[in-house]
């Protein structure tokens, strides 16, 4: 922590003071995090707070983020056997392993372009496969395989294909912890991860898990998760008839498939988080707040919060009661990758800070309150939480 940072440092928060971004944040935004930590725990204890999960949550179980998931559907050659000329297919049959090489090579590339633009190539090589398919065989043998289940399997195979070539083992505590949450009032979860990992940690537990054309809002005594993008059994928690239908629902891939979801005014999944958002004070984590998936649920909320001083940014219980707010973890690590050091100077802690007190003013006026972290972070956190919890 940089001299300027110590001076500026409230006392920390004994339930937070084993977090890596105590090192990064100045008085204020110390203050913040740790007020609508106290907040978020009440909310919990109370039974008033729905989770809200993105990919960040499966990544210690050897599943990829977003780009991570793109790269590996090009790895595995989904457009491997589409090309625009016969050069490029000459190419590829004559140097078939030099081709694949280059492309773990390339991994990554996906991160580096937008990520809506490489899931539309993935989807446009996957139709492009079917109809050429469809060519060389017009009537077929046996019935047609849908483009969602195409998609499906496309998606499964990459997921599983990916967690096979991880050398790290997998790590569950992070959703062990999380699944631990409904037996202590936690009842709705949105996932929008394909992958079953939350449920293989809470085998045994009280849960539903419901796929795509399931999701309808219900309450009940246990704890729901709704898959509203599409669900796959990568660790086989689903029974195989359910599975099957969810490989027919395809998933949640492209930009045309999230508007095509979200134009549908009464499709089950648009209803039900809007229900879950309505109802509940809700935690996000494991989203990247670049993501375009999260910045169309923010664009979702209604704005209500008018400017005020002084931590404007700090969460006022009393303000709406009409009204749910909404907290969330929020990783701080991008823009820390725009500083050369771990250790910060007295100029570039300032900086860090007036950045993400810029973050935090577009999230709080969507009634969206930051608890600042760093991604080694989360589960540290988490288990702050459920310690609080028993105090």
């Amino acid at each position: 922590m940089s001299d300027y940072s110590t001076i500026m440092a409230t006392d920390i928060y004994a339930p937070l003071q084993d977090l890596d971004v105590t090192n990064y944040l100045q008085s204020e935004l110390s203050k913040s995090n740790q007020e609508n930590f106290k907040v978020l725990v009440r909310y919990i204890k109370n039974g008033e707070c729905a989770f809200i999960l993105g990919a960040g949550v499966s990544y210690n179980i050897n599943l990829p983020l977003w780009s991570g998931l793109l790269d590996t559907l090009l790895l595995q050659g989904i457009a491997r056997d589409v090309f625009d000329n016969e050069h490029d297919k000459k190419i590829v049959q004559k140097y078939p392993l030099e081709y694949t090489e280059a492309l773990k090579n390339a991994s990554g590339a996906f991160s580096k372009i937008n990520t809506l633009e490489a899931a539309e190539y993935v989807m446009i090589a996957l139709e492009k496969n079917a109809y050429l398919e469809k060519l060389r065989q017009p009537k077929p043998s046996r019935p047609e395989i849908s483009l969602n289940r195409r998609i499906a399997a496309a998606v499964k195979g990459a997921l599983i294909y990916y967690r096979q070539t991880q050398k790290e083992p997998e790590n569950f505590t992070l959703l062990i912890n999380l699944a631990s949450f409904f037996a202590k009032g936690v009842k709705q979860v949105i996932t929008y991860n394909y992958d079953d990992g939350l449920e293989k940690a809470a085998l045994g537990g009280s849960y539903n898990s419901f796929g795509m054309r399931d999701c309808v809002y219900q309450v009940n005594s246990k704890t729901n998760i709704y898959h509203v993008h599409g669900r796959l059994s990568i660790f086989n928690t689903v029974a195989t008839a359910e599975a099957d239908k969810d490989m027919d629902d395809g998933v949640i891939l492209t930009e045309r498939s999230y508007s095509k979801l979200e134009s549908t005014v009464y499709d089950n999944t648009n209803t039900c988080q809007a229900q879950i958002l309505a109802s509940n004070h809700c935690l996000f984590m494991g989203f990247s707040c670049q993501d375009y998936n999260f910045r169309r649920i923010v664009r979702n909320i209604n704005p209500s919060h008018e400017f005020q001083l002084p931590f404007y940014y700090i969460i006022e219980e009393n303000r709406n009661h009409l009204q749910k707010t909404h907290i969330i973890f929020y990783p701080i690590d991008d823009l820390l990758n725009l500083f050369q050091n771990n250790t910060l100077s007295d100029v570039e802690s300032t900086i860090l800070n007036r950045l993400l007190k810029a973050q935090a003013s577009y999230l709080v006026k969507y009634n969206i309150y930051p608890i600042f972290i760093t991604h080694k972070d989360l589960n540290t956190v988490i288990e702050a939480i459920l310690d609080a919890l028993t105090q």
